[in-house]
């Protein structure tokens, strides 16, 4: 089949499996092995429930700072596909894709593979053809049957646990621990960031025989005003460090997470105290807490679950005080918007909902429903089909000293930035 340009490959990989979701390894074990995808370099590998995209960009920008060769993978993107696969901070071109897409394609015969399965095939293909020194490779779901874990982590991380995605996972903690566990190997390191894991996390972690290292046990960190942080390792490592340039507090858990890791691969890939304050000030990510600034000052957070929410709710609560915070919200129908909204309703002022455009949004009158739940006055809710009405109105609502927030899901932020981007075109974003 010949196609020409990324666009139309990428509609050809939306529709190339009739099960978007299709977990399981040996379809793109299959592929991997006869494209000869294999890599010398050190690769770490990225699970979690929340937190993955920041300690990825952290890693990122400590090791490019180190003058590393990285190569970097994460899921989904934002606003364009390219954004998921990076090589030496640069995003992948569109010619590379398409060369990597045509390859896959050759060797996948009768094998119908799912959108993440070509892109994490994508992103292999685009390594192979660079001399790296470092892949970072963030889990897009799970652990034990996500296309990923056809790679060997030479040190795994698991962020933070929480109840999410859990018709795939489990309906209880110790299922979901278990799933992630699948990336652990044999003899490697395991990093934890979450202080209070189920007992099942460590528990395989020791079945496998690997090295476990717990965030306040093994290593941790502690912070003393908003310019200085100490991180801290049973090793006897201390270090003042600056504050990573992601906004919030619990970033300071990544970024220890993140330390960790490096610090067990430091025969392989050393890096010093300059590298590492270069990295954590010039960190940027885009979608999580991220600022437009515009008047009213709008902020996007692509977090999704209830856990991310209370996360999003504290960094508000440390920004500088506003008269009134408006709530744009848009969810999928398979998220506990309960606990999403609950966590995060003593600092909004005014909600306005939203449609996602996907057949799998929550619907009005599903989040009014929560919203009565949620002890939240209906004189203070409209709602609108549109991100494009809901800003709309929000601006109305919302004086130039006020606060706009944007949250629940990743389509609404690729819906909210690109328009946003249309509205102040010319006016950079701060993250």
């Amino acid at each position: 089949m010949s196609l020409d340009g990324l666009t139309q490959w990428l509609k050809k990989i939306e529709n190339s499996s009739p099960i978007e979701i299709n977990m399981g390894l040996d379809r793109v074990k299959k592929i991997q092995e006869r494209m000869a995808l294999n890599f010398e370099c050190p690769i770490i590998v990225v699970g979690g429930t929340n937190g993955k995209g920041s300690v990825c960009a952290i890693l990122e920008s400590i090791l490019l700072a180190s003058g590393f060769k990285v190569g970097l993978y994460t899921s989904p993107h934002i606003t364009r596909f390219n954004e998921r696969i990076k090589i030496c901070g640069s995003e992948i071109n569109d010619e590379s894709l398409v060369d990597a897409f045509e390859h896959i394609d050759k060797n996948k015969n009768d094998v119908a593979l799912t959108y993440f399965e070509w892109a994490t095939l994508a992103a292999a293909y685009c390594f192979s053809r660079f001399q790296l020194d470092v892949i970072i490779l963030e889990v897009g779901m799970g652990g034990r049957l996500d296309a990923v874990n056809i790679f060997d982590g030479q040190c795994s991380i698991i962020t933070s646990l929480a109840m999410d995605h859990t018709e795939f996972l489990g309906t209880t903690l110790d299922k979901i621990a278990k799933e992630k566990a699948g990336i652990f190997r044999k003899n490697s390191p395991v990093i934890c960031g979450e202080d209070k894991p189920p007992v099942e996390l460590e528990r395989e972690a020791r079945r496998i025989g690997s090295n476990f290292n717990l965030v306040r046990r093994n290593f941790g960190y502690s912070s003393f005003g908003l310019r200085e942080w100490v991180y801290w390792s049973d090793d006897g490592q201390k270090l003042t460090l600056p504050w990573p340039s992601l906004r919030g507090d619990f970033q300071l858990n990544n970024a220890a997470v993140s330390l960790a890791a490096l610090n067990t691969l430091s025969n392989i890939l050393p890096v010093d105290k300059g590298s590492i304050r270069k990295g954590l000030v010039n960190v940027s990510l885009k979608g999580r807490c991220q600022s437009i600034p515009c008047r009213p000052e709008v902020i996007i957070d692509v977090g999704h679950n209830p856990q991310a929410a209370s996360a999003f709710g504290f960094a508000l609560s440390q920004m500088p005080k506003v008269d009134k915070t408006v709530a744009i919200l848009g969810m999928l129908s398979t998220k506990d918007a309960f606990g999403i909204i609950n966590a995060l309703k003593k600092q909004i002022d005014y909600w306005i909902i939203t449609l996602l455009k996907t057949d799998k949004t929550m619907t009005h009158e599903q989040i009014r429903r929560v919203f009565f739940r949620c002890g939240i006055q209906a004189d203070s809710v409209e709602e609108f089909s549109s991100f494009k009405d809901a800003y709309s109105v929000a601006k109305q609502l919302a004086s130039g000293n006020d606060r706009v927030v944007v949250f629940g899901s990743f389509f609404l932020v690729n819906e909210a930035i690109s328009i946003l981007k249309d509205q102040h075109n010319g006016k950079k974003t701060r993250i």
